[in-house]
């Protein structure tokens, strides 16, 4: 009896799990469906097998990945497929959505807070790549997963929002290449959790780099050249002990080089030329053992070239432009 029973509950577990899985699949695929036919162009037939009659529809659909077979939707990379519209907010109505990738599209338009506001449960977001235009969204407390935000190469304008720093998980942050015309903000430190922070080729107001970017103890790469920087770079940068690529060329950032330099002991890449740097380099490289590519050209430095940088294995290195004197180091 026992054996008759267990047979049985398994039996009607399995029904009422293909059952609720049919039903997911057949919700995100009338979502889809809905989508691709009220708010895309798709002028090149990228979509073409977006078919309600397709076997596994829509986990067999170009650019949509599902969470095994039958399961919900957890991914859609839509990249370079051609497809054009406003921002497809809908797509966030699939509640098991994850990562949405909408980059190197001709998409457009503004994106408002509320369009954005049903997002809140994706990890990864990227709309690289568009046509994008008005000021960036905000972002409600809820977003509490976001991992990863790509809004460069776009025309969005206007301040980063300050609700942005709700975003407290985000690892990846990449708003270069836009036409963004606030300030530099401060509380860009708060995101401590980020590996990547990219602000290059921004027309932003002359500020400085945020005084407490060292609070950013993960952070990997920093992009912020051609982003209209101004005052001196800060003494905390000492505290990007995990930075490879620091990246503040073609700004006007003036005064000394700081000796705290020294303490972003991974970089790999340091790029300050094109701004108006002056004073002595300083004599802090020795712990920069991983330093491959240095460049302090076009500046105003002076004095001698230190020790401790000249005896770095170098793949590039550029002082040129500046107003040093004395015999180049031999080592």
């Amino acid at each position: 009896m026992n054996n008759l029973v267990a047979a049985l509950l398994n039996s009607i577990f399995f029904i009422v799990f293909v059952h609720s899985t049919t039903d997911a699949s057949n919700r995100d695929a009338a979502i889809l469906l809905r989508l691709k036919t009220t708010q895309l162009q798709d002028p090149i037939g990228s979509l073409h097998d977006w078919l309600q009659t397709s076997p596994n529809a829509p986990c067999n659909w170009t650019g949509v990945s599902c969470a095994g077979v039958g399961g919900g939707v957890v991914a859609l990379n839509l990249r370079s497929l051609g497809i054009s519209g406003a921002f497809p907010a809908d797509f966030c109505r699939i509640s098991t959505l994850r990562d949405l990738d909408l980059s190197d599209n001709s998409l457009g338009g503004n994106i408002s807070s509320d369009s954005i506001a049903p997002c809140s449960h994706l990890s990864s977001l990227n709309l690289s790549s568009n046509y994008f235009v008005g000021g960036l969204p905000g972002f409600p407390a809820d977003f509490l997963n976001l991992t990863v935000l790509d809004f460069s190469i776009n025309n969005f304008s206007g301040e980063i929002p300050a609700n942005i720093v709700n975003l407290r998980r985000l690892q990846f942050l990449s708003l270069g290449s836009n036409l963004l015309d606030g300030s530099v903000p401060e509380f860009l430190s708060d995101l401590t959790e980020l590996t990547q922070l990219v602000l290059a080729v921004n027309p932003f107001r002359p500020s400085p780099l945020p005084e407490n970017i060292g609070r950013l103890a993960k952070l990997e790469i920093l992009m912020a050249s051609m982003a209209n920087l101004e005052g001196q770079i800060p003494e905390s940068i000492g505290n990007l002990s995990s930075v490879k690529i620091f990246d503040v060329s073609q700004n006007s950032l003036v005064g000394e080089i700081p000796k705290s330099i020294g303490g972003m002991r991974k970089a790999e890449q340091i790029e300050l030329y094109h701004n108006h740097l002056s004073g002595e380099i300083p004599d802090a490289f020795s712990g920069l053992t991983s330093l491959l590519r240095f460049d302090a050209s076009e500046n105003n430095l002076t004095g001698k070239i230190p020790q401790s940088l000249a005896a770095l294995r170098l793949e590039s290195f550029n002082l040129n432009d500046n107003l040093l004197e004395g015999e180049i180091p031999r080592f």
